[in-house]
């Protein structure tokens, strides 16, 4: 069949990655922030927040440093802790 020679060298291979053309996959998956900013409010509720928030100077950016710092403040042992704590 037509795909005998691809699977003799896979088979060959010492190592495989997935997907085989990893370039053009990575080039059309989007990013979380990408995702993110595509998003609009669905209720009026989702609306109120997010002008709440924006007026507070809430943006992904912010938080997001806030979260890195807020984290290097940790021991090894405490982020354990809040991680194990998610988990349940």
């Amino acid at each position: 069949s037509q795909w005998q020679p691809t699977v003799a060298a896979n088979r060959r291979a010492d190592q495989l990655s997935f997907p085989l053309n990893a370039a053009s996959a990575r080039a059309a998956t989007p990013t979380t922030t990408a995702l993110a900013n595509e998003l609009e409010p669905r209720t009026q509720l989702d609306a109120d927040i997010g002008a709440v928030m924006a007026e507070a100077g809430f943006d992904e950016e912010n938080v997001t440093k806030y979260e890195e710092l807020e984290l290097a403040k940790l021991s090894v042992e405490e982020a354990a802790a809040r991680r194990a704590e998610r988990l349940k």
